[in-house]
């Protein structure tokens, strides 16, 4: 990713940092919000062009490195 890009994504990550603070202090299941992240992020993805089936593969690909220890 480009300079831009990286500090966009910090301050993305930051922001749902607080929000999964806001969710956790309100006593929403994890589970819950958890797929309420999942369908913003896909449906954000298919907004701004992907590709479903590229989507699909970000999403296993993920699936993945959990499966393998990795962060994501």
């Amino acid at each position: 990713m480009g300079d831009r890009i990286d500090e966009e994504f910090t301050r993305a990550d930051e922001i749902l940092a607080g929000t999964l603070k806001t969710f956790r202090d309100e006593g929403v299941r994890p589970d819950v919000y958890a797929a309420a992240l999942l369908q913003v992020g896909v449906f954000s993805m298919l907004m701004v062009g992907e590709d479903g089936d590229e989507v699909v593969k970000f999403v296993r690909k993920l699936i993945q490195k959990r499966d393998q220890g990795q962060k994501a």
